[in-house]
């Protein structure tokens, strides 16, 4: 029977089963595939820079919520998911997590139970300051993390989505998944339809503004271009308005909404329900005009996710009247 090494050495570290994480969030180097010397190495370098090297390809795996429906297509198999977006079938899309053991939820992960699982690598979104911890860890839980397996760190603050999506492509192939399945090239290829449809409707609407708004009735943000998926439809010629700034989300009150006048409103999905009561939504041009469109900025990681979503944006931009 195979020795929990993990377990045995897990007195070392701190005495606390289940911790809450906390806090939010380089280089950038592409993503390298392993390598495999005679003695069977394997070693990572991330898309941050960082290399990480392990004295045999690695078998056991536990990942987030959002790099499971990512690699999962590619024929990885966890054993085992912590983080947000854990039993949301919106976010691990594909990924069969009665397969896998769920080491902890939203913000916070049991060391214990993650050490229980014997993993060779713990793989998730990265921190910007430090790709060897997952985003939403701060340093002493990511330091307990790494005494039990290295820390994969995918990036995707500051990444436009082709970036992060062929990053999943080159860390699935790193861990022995297949890439090139008809299912995969189906997929590629609906994203880079939808991506050239939306180039081709922007080019034909570039006086079309669209905001992004995420909230409640209490509370509202809006998405800028720094989040992965707003940058790339910048990129695709889509406009944006809103207060912007360097952070995925800005602060915006209800009273601010109508000094930015939108054409199109991109809906945070959980949202829309908060949004219908509101009666300043309700009155904005683009709701009466009918020209709004549900997000997620966790959606799946996959080409073939995205690729749906394109087209709804791709026919959305292709009918949009300017009404603000």
């Amino acid at each position: 029977m195979k020795i929990n090494r993990r377990l045995a050495g897990f007195a070392a570290l701190p005495a606390v089963a289940t911790l809450l994480l906390a806090g939010c969030g380089s280089s950038d180097a592409a993503p390298s595939t392993e390598t495999r010397s005679a003695d069977q190495s394997w070693s990572y370098t991330t898309g941050y820079g960082n290399t990480i090297t392990l004295d045999h390809a690695p078998e056991r795996i536990v990942v987030d919520a959002y790099s499971a429906a990512a690699l999962w297509d590619y024929g990885i198999r966890p054993v085992g998911i912590f983080g947000y977006g854990v039993g949301n079938p919106d976010v691990t899309d594909r990924a069969d997590e009665s397969t896998m053991t769920v080491v902890g939820r939203e913000g916070e992960l049991s060391a214990e139970a993650l050490a229980a699982l014997d993993p060779d690598l713990v793989i998730g979104y990265g921190n910007s300051d430090d790709p060897t911890r997952w985003t939403w860890w701060d340093e002493p839980m990511g330091k307990t993390v790494n005494n039990v397996a290295p820390f994969v760190g995918v990036k995707f603050s500051g990444a436009s989505t082709p970036d992060v999506l062929n990053e999943y492509a080159s860390l699935a192939e790193a861990l022995g998944g297949n890439t090139d399945t008809v299912a995969a090239r189906e997929g590629k290829e609906a994203f880079e339809s939808g991506a050239e449809r939306i180039r081709t409707a922007a080019a034909k609407v570039d006086d079309i503004e669209v905001l992004a708004l995420n909230g409640d009735s209490s509370e509202l943000y809006a998405g800028t271009t720094a989040l992965a998926q707003f940058g790339y439809l910048k990129e695709l010629g889509v406009k944006f308005t809103g207060p912007g700034g360097d952070k995925g989300w800005a602060d915006l009150s209800w009273e601010q909404v109508p000094d930015y006048p939108a054409d199109i409103v991109f809906q945070f999905a959980k949202s829309a329900e908060a949004f219908a009561a509101s009666p300043v939504f309700v009155k904005l041009p683009a709701v009466t005009a009918n020209q709004v469109i549900d997000f997620d900025d966790k959606r799946p990681n996959t080409y073939a996710n995205y690729g749906a979503w394109f087209e709804q944006v791709a026919q959305l931009l292709d009918q949009a009247r300017n009404v603000a």
